[in-house]
């Protein structure tokens, strides 16, 4: 077997292995890769801001919507609008948030979530977010004025970073995680 003869979806976990810039080249190297590259897309990795022409993000996050396992935005007023249910990792940097975030169901499948509101010490919200949307989350970097962590899954998580401006919610969350996890905690 020839790997021109390759399933699709053996070429799917291929390309899932590589970055944005080595998956196309592959894909460039023959007509039945770049077939599949118009059919299931290729692109692991997506990134938005205020500079990028939303209809062309678009466009190409529902061709690439398959592939896509991490998606980084920067510069939004909600971060809600714009949550892929499917991304193992979603990084919204330079976000301002509303008081809660309450994605749509089903379950998300990110392990990795940073949410940073750097407009904080201007709005002074508390942030709630529901987090039996994200029962896989994994690690969690928060930069908040306020965060409510009500419903986190403190056992599964590995790592986190929270700083927030108020510390009322943190202390009941230093006493529950477990002491393994790798964690931080500001208060600035």
């Amino acid at each position: 077997m020839s790997l021109t003869s390759c399933p699709s979806d053996a070429l799917s976990i291929i390309t899932s292995f590589l970055n944005n810039r080595s998956s196309s080249q592959l894909l460039r190297t023959c007509r039945s890769f770049k077939e599949h590259g118009d059919t299931f897309g290729y692109l692991t990795h997506m990134s938005f801001d205020l500079i990028t022409d939303t209809m062309t993000f678009l466009r190409r996050f529902c061709k690439h919507q398959e592939t896509i396992r991490s998606v980084y935005i920067r510069g939004i007023d909600n971060p809600q609008l714009w949550m892929p249910r499917y991304v193992e990792r979603m990084v919204f940097d330079h976000c301002c948030v509303i008081k809660r975030i309450n994605p749509p169901k089903p379950v998300y499948v990110t392990k990795y979530l940073k949410i940073a509101d750097y407009h904080r010490s201007k709005f002074r919200t508390q942030v709630r977010i529901n987090w039996e949307q994200f029962p896989n989350l994994e690690d969690v970097v928060l930069y908040v004025y306020d965060i409510d962590l009500e419903g986190l899954d403190l056992k599964k998580l590995k790592s986190y970073n929270i700083n927030t401006s108020l510390n009322r919610h943190l202390k009941k969350f230093r006493t529950d995680v477990p002491k393994h996890n790798t964690h931080f905690l500001t208060h600035t």
